[in-house]
């Protein structure tokens, strides 16, 4: 009870901080994981939904992370605070794992499971993922990872071991890729557990019955899941072309400076909080080159001296050490020109915050030490807190959340174009107008190509159509166009698909295919919009808007028959409760379509019979 209550206590806390988060809205790769795309929600074709990658361009499989969602999609419906709900209880979750693992290491030590709790629960870094959506990927891997080895420090019976651990690293693996090192994390742990052992004995007590049917377990899960990550996806891992391209000694100085980026993130989160860390590791000059190349061999160094030394202290920092192998840059992957990003560390900070917690555990009673110790943490964690209290609201939506980081990073492409698409998306378009101006003075009225066709599709909204498809058009020019290259090679691309793991440009195309066909459509020039939407449809084939205005552009050429065929099409990728909003365009259109000199006759006539209020409304 003595160890329990402190526990609660501590739980009670986090959430206390944390409960705002269920009434927070969709936000940043949110909507285009939940609400562009019906894939998850629609169940049609379930094996398809969760073994896909979840963003395009990116090789990213993660099926049981997707298979939770469709689960809550499937019995809780669409709805922002349930998501955010069991985020938080997956979380909350983490914080117990945290501390039940410290608890089975170091039973002796009374108030280090709490401890660790606190630390772990309170760090400011855990923002990101706990307080969005798209946040779950970090937070199940890491719960996966942590029951995993709390299983097996939990139970000696060798079945129950060995499946439990197996079955947590596939699990894990099938959250999220960082779970690759869980295997490693095993071994750590079993260091530990076995600290009392003389180092002569470590290979028969490690080569026991027991730890040697959880090998096999491990190595069973790994394959199976590899197999199955091989047969789904077309490439096994997506590498970023600008990072790829650097010189030997710009990645190693890049895996340097990112590995000193997390221990700052780690040890001073108060910094530099946010969703951007833009980093160019071509950009730096040679004294950061040495930088980095003296913070790597640093980081390689402690962890050869860790592994020696075999102390408690030092095992539990070499556990941290591995837990951020993944997300350091040794592979080139796509994290959007990014150095990192605190949500990985959902996983890493568990091991450091029982460390820290062991630490200072070990300083009690020891009186002067011990105070001054306990000032320092007690400062951390109420600036922590304030720090909670201060950002987790910025996560509440996506206009909130990108005023945040464009404020923190106006020079960012990602952040400008981000902005201004959040407040289209709030329809706000005098916000999203001001932020133009001040984008297009940095750019000295002379957009990039991206920016260009976010000001398009500002324009489309403005009603200033003509302008609007002379941008869109402008920034196409500059694409590689997938289905242009398939009419080349005598393909018809609309019985194609693109493959969304190779091709990182899908979203970006479907956009401006989409605006382009929503100003055609307010142009009345529908032959267009179809071609448009035929395209844009390649990119996207379940995107809900796009058969809506392609139903829209059928009905003004007088087709009822593909309207009504398309617009149904469109009311099944929504959700039941955005059928009233799309109903509401439909009739919003044709009542101002019906009143125009070239009125479709059909289309109109039945329209009158339908909606005679709204006729006689207008």
């Amino acid at each position: 009870m003595k160890r329990i209550l402190p526990a609660v206590v501590v739980l009670i806390a986090v959430a206390a901080i944390y409960l705002q988060v269920v009434n927070f809205e969709y936000a940043w790769d949110d909507l285009a994981l939940f609400i562009d795309s019906p894939a998850l929600r629609s169940g049609s074709d379930l094996v398809e939904a969760i073994t896909r990658p979840i963003l395009p361009g990116t090789s990213y499989f993660r099926p049981a992370v997707l298979f939770s969602f469709f689960l809550e999609f499937k019995y809780l419906g669409l709805n922002a605070a349930v998501s955010h709900g069991v985020n938080l209880l997956f979380f909350l979750l983490n914080i117990a794992l945290v501390g039940a693992i410290a608890w089975r290491l170091f039973p002796e030590r009374r108030h280090l499971p709490a401890l660790a709790m606190l630390l772990y629960g309170l760090h400011p870094a855990m923002i990101e993922s706990a307080a969005w959506v798209a946040g779950r990927f970090d937070l199940m891997v890491t719960f996966f990872v942590l029951f995993g080895l709390f299983c097996y420090l939990s139970t000696t019976r060798v079945l129950i071991r060995a499946t439990a651990c197996g079955f947590a690293f596939f699990c894990a693996a099938a959250s999220k890729e960082m779970a690759v090192v869980y295997p490693l994390l095993l071994g750590v742990i079993a260091l530990i557990e076995s600290r009392h052992q003389p180092l002569r004995a470590l290979p028969g007590w490690l080569g026991t019955r027991r730890d040697l049917w959880v090998v096999v377990s491990v190595l069973g899960a790994g394959i199976v899941y590899l197999a199955l990550r091989h047969h789904f996806l077309s490439s096994m891992a997506t590498t970023d072309e600008r990072v790829a391209s650097l010189s030997l000694f710009e990645r190693v100085a890049f895996v340097g400076h990112t590995v000193l980026f997390y221990l700052r993130v780690c040890f001073l989160p108060f910094m530099d909080l946010g969703t951007m860390h833009p980093f160019d590791p071509s950009g730096t000059g040679a004294a950061q080159k040495v930088i980095g190349l003296v913070g790597l061999i640093a980081f390689c160094a402690f962890c050869v001296w860790a592994l020696i030394r075999r102390s408690v202290s030092a095992l539990l920092a070499l556990a941290w050490c591995l837990a951020i192998l993944p997300v350091s840059n040794v592979l080139p992957l796509t994290v959007g020109g990014n150095i990192g990003h605190e949500r990985f560390m959902a996983l890493p900070l568990a091991f450091l915050c029982i460390w820290v917690a062991y630490a200072l555990s070990g300083l009690l009673g020891r009186g002067r030490v011990t105070a001054y110790m306990g000032m320092l943490v007690g400062a951390w964690l109420i600036v922590s807190v304030f720090n909670l209290l201060i950002t987790i609201p910025l996560w509440r939506n996506d206009v909130t959340l990108w005023v945040w980081s464009y404020n923190a990073h106006p020079e960012v492409p990602i952040t400008q174009f981000t902005v201004v698409a959040s407040y289209l998306r709030a329809d706000n378009l005098d916000e999203a107008g001001k932020y133009l101006e001040k984008i297009e003075a940095f750019y000295d009225d002379k957009l990039p190509p991206r920016l260009l066709a976010i000001k398009g599709q500002w324009l489309q909204r403005k009603g200033r159509y003509q302008e609007s498809v002379s941008a869109l058009k402008k920034a196409l020019s500059t694409e590689m166009l997938p289905h242009e290259l398939l009419k080349e090679h005598g393909v018809d691309f609309r019985s194609a698909r693109v493959d969304l793991g190779s091709f990182n440009e899908a979203w970006y195309l479907r956009f401006l295919y989409g605006a382009l066909a929503e100003n055609y459509v307010n142009m009345r020039r529908f032959d267009e919009a179809i071609d448009a939407l035929e395209i844009e449809e390649f990119y996207q084939p379940d995107y809900a808007p796009a058969q809506l205005l392609k139903a829209l552009a059928y009905y003004g050429k007088n087709d009822i028959v593909n309207g009504d065929i398309n617009y149904q099409k469109a009311k099944s990728f929504y959700t039941p409760a955005q059928w009233p909003g799309a109903d509401n365009i439909k009739n919003r259109f044709l009542a101002k379509l019906c009143f125009e000199p070239n009125k479709p006759i059909d289309t109109c006539a039945r329209w009158v019979v339908e909606f005679p209020a709204s006729l006689a409304h207008e």
